[in-house]
């Protein structure tokens, strides 16, 4: 298990080419993905966190997220144009909970971690000193390719 701390964290998606003999599939919103390694795994293409200082992911030995740590509620510094949060968050948004466990409890590290491709998620954000309800329907990607 790997562990990461840091203030800006980057998530960016490692999408590969076309599949070579140790391919995987798995269905994504009743479609196919193939992966070079692994199966597909859900992404919300949230690309990057400013936790303050206070946040700490989790890898299993495959290099995929496993969990997440929030010691105070991150703020989105973007998302993947095109991707499933465009049009519904914005940079400086305030992650607050997701499916309605808050951000900061270690099962909402959990949960934002392993979301599942094609699974819809209900993210509360903090906008401007409001809340606001968030239904995002997680894309997908590949695990990252291993050493």
């Amino acid at each position: 298990m790997k562990t990461r701390a840091g203030a800006i964290v980057a998530l960016a998606g490692l999408l590969v080419g076309p599949a070579h003999s140790n391919a995987q599939v798995g269905r994504v919103g009743g479609a196919e993905m193939e992966c070079r390694e692994g199966v597909p795994q859900g992404d919300l293409r949230i690309t990057g966190l400013d936790c303050r200082g206070a946040c700490t992911l989790t890898m299993n030995e495959r290099g995929e997220e496993q969990s997440w740590s929030f010691t105070v509620e991150p703020r989105i510094n973007g998302f993947t144009s095109g991707g499933p949060a465009q049009g519904k968050l914005r940079a400086g948004d305030v992650l607050v909970s997701i499916d309605g466990i808050p951000i900061t409890a270690r099962a909402g590290g959990v949960r934002y971690a392993n979301v599942e491709p094609g699974e819809e998620v209900e993210l509360m954000v903090r906008r401007g000193g409001d809340l606001r309800q968030v239904v995002i329907r997680a894309g997908s990607v590949c695990p990252p390719p291993q050493p």
